[in-house]
This record gives C-alpha cells, structure tokens and sequence, in this order.
C-alpha cells in the first residue's frame, strides 16, 4: 500500500482554528515543510 500525502497548501494557524491545515509542500520554493514527517511517512 502507498502512503499519501493530502496537501491543501494552508499550514498557518488563523483564528485559532486547526481545522483543514494538511500544508506540508512550501510551492514558492520547492521545498518539504517538515521533511522529516515527509520522511516517516513514506520510509514506512
């Protein structure tokens, strides 16, 4: 089975609400925004 990884590109707290934050890939510079959660997901 393949891991996925849902990215919705929102990964900043506004108004104290944490619902619907699933922005794991920084699009301006290409990059992971926690890469070793990246990392976790897919080595297992």
């Amino acid at each position: 089975m393949c891991p996925i990884v849902w990215d919705n590109g929102k990964y900043q707290i506004i108004g104290g609400s944490y619902a619907e934050l699933y922005g794991y890939y920084k699009r301006t510079d290409q990059t992971w925004y926690f890469p070793n959660l990246i990392n976790a997901i897919t080595d297992y």
